[in-house]
């Protein structure tokens, strides 16, 4: 025969347990990478709010993990749960209702990836959990998490706790450092053939005498530029000291940089931890604004006449290239989708990094009158 207040009793415990380490490992991601937290934000559509939210939303995420944990604060932590994870899935359906699918930095620098269906249906299952100790656990929502155990606890079942809890760990190192070898053998073939496909085009530019730009290394000039919507943006603004910054240069007139900006715009949203990428555009505001709606690129900045485009010695368009975050130039102009595309694989994968190390310790910036 079943029990059944024994069955509500662990479970209460099992939904507890497994919403805290939700909260706690989201509020940490959080806390380690904020700059995701604030993009995330912005992306969902609440600019204004961002700076604040970033901030309060791991301290309130800490909190909620914390109470679940301690016996008397756990219904109010459940409670806490249900509404944060009940905002976070309204704001998701409405994105996807729009068709947008903005990055979601949910558990920070553990995990981003773009909102879909699959994150509405993990926030449906912790709904559920945080619902059930609401329902199920005012008047008694379980033991404390840590208390309990230690209490329940003998010689005995220490020892063999113990034991368990070390072949475990071991099992999870072996197997973390599999992962981790396999993985960088993955990246380092990549940056291989990265860099033979970068040195191929080089030396092919070369030959035809057509490398252009600014020097890697060099300071990277400086710009002020009005916004689409009106804001102001400097390179320095740009540059956040741990991200390289991606500067795509544009034209609404422009076929080519038509067909990219589908790419672009998934760009903006998949890679946002990897680098800062802007559009320097020329032509009027409502042109570029079209464009940007389309699209739902950010970041899209208006020079007058060629101004950064002539500093940067970029000669057509669609042209990239890449800013060190210490300010330097971290790469050759890449011109046309496939270079572009080429250039968007090194940035993310990190294949440029030793150019930066060659580069300045500290950058002066040349300012471009605009």
């Amino acid at each position: 025969m079943i029990d059944w207040p024994l069955m509500a009793s662990v479970g209460l415990v099992a939904a507890r347990l497994l919403l805290s380490i939700t909260f706690l490992v989201a509020a940490g991601g959080k806390l380690v990478h904020p700059v995701g937290g604030r993009q995330t934000l912005i992306d969902f559509g609440v600019p204004h709010l961002a700076a604040g939210l970033a901030t309060a939303l791991p301290l309130v995420e800490l909190t909620i993990g914390s109470a679940l944990i301690v016996g008397r604060f756990a219904w109010f932590g459940s409670v806490g749960a249900l509404t944060l994870l009940l905002l976070f899935a309204l704001a998701i359906g409405a994105n996807l209702a729009v068709g947008r699918a903005p990055v979601c930095n949910c558990f920070g620098a553990i995990h981003s990836a773009p909102v879909g269906w699959s994150t509405l249906a993990r926030n449906a299952v912790l709904s559920a959990a945080a619902g059930f100790v609401v329902w199920q656990g005012q008047a008694d929502p379980g033991p404390d998490l840590i208390r309990w155990p230690v209490e329940q606890m003998t010689f005995g079942r220490a020892a063999f706790l113990s034991v368990v809890l070390g072949l475990a760990l071991a099992g999870a190192q072996v197997a973390l450092l599999v992962q981790i070898l396999r993985q960088q053998g993955r990246i380092l073939l990549r940056l291989d053939a990265l860099d033979a496909r970068s040195a191929g085009v080089n030396a092919a530019l070369q030959q035809q005498g057509r490398v252009e730009g600014l020097p890697v290394g060099s300071p990277a000039p400086s710009f002020r530029l009005d916004g689409v919507n009106g804001e102001s943006a400097a390179l320095e603004d740009l540059l956040d000291g741990v991200k390289p910054v991606f500067l795509l240069f544009t034209d609404p007139g422009c076929g080519p940089c038509d067909a990219l900006l589908p790419e672009v715009s998934r760009w903006q949203q998949e890679h946002s931890g990897d680098m800062t990428l802007a559009l320097v555009s020329e032509g009027t505001a409502a042109s570029n604004q079209a464009k940007m709606d389309e699209h739902r690129l950010r970041r899209v900045l208006l020079q007058q006449k060629r101004e950064v485009a002539a500093a940067y010695q970029v000669r057509g368009t669609p042209a990239a290239i890449v800013i060190q975050p210490n300010g330097v130039i971290g790469s050759a102009i890449a011109m046309g989708a496939d270079a572009i595309n080429s250039l968007v694989a090194q940035t993310v994968s990190g294949a440029l990094h030793r150019n930066s190390e060659r580069a300045a310790p500290s950058a002066i910036f040349e300012p471009v009158k605009v």
